[in-house]
């Protein structure tokens, strides 16, 4: 990932693209891959992509929340509501 972050912030986007895409098989559930592979895919015009990206952004950010509230719950921290 971090080599990824480097390419797009050395403006290149087509090589940080295909990094963070590797990075991102490796580590699917990481949401700050996906999060500068969309940077890297807007910017290189691969908007709708891009888009697609972001959602796993917002899917694994919901995942982790839902996650912890039942661990909250389950160990009695939290009532349910």
């Amino acid at each position: 990932m971090y080599l990824g972050k480097a390419k797009l912030k050395m403006n290149d986007p087509q090589s940080a693209a295909g990094l963070l895409q590797q990075a991102a098989e490796i580590n699917p559930d990481e949401p700050s891959i996906y999060y500068w592979l969309a940077s890297a895919l807007k910017a290189t015009g691969r908007t709708d992509e891009a888009k697609q990206a972001l959602r796993r952004v917002t899917e694994l950010h919901t995942n982790a929340e839902e996650t912890e509230k039942r661990a909250l719950q389950d160990a009695h921290v939290v009532g349910v509501r």
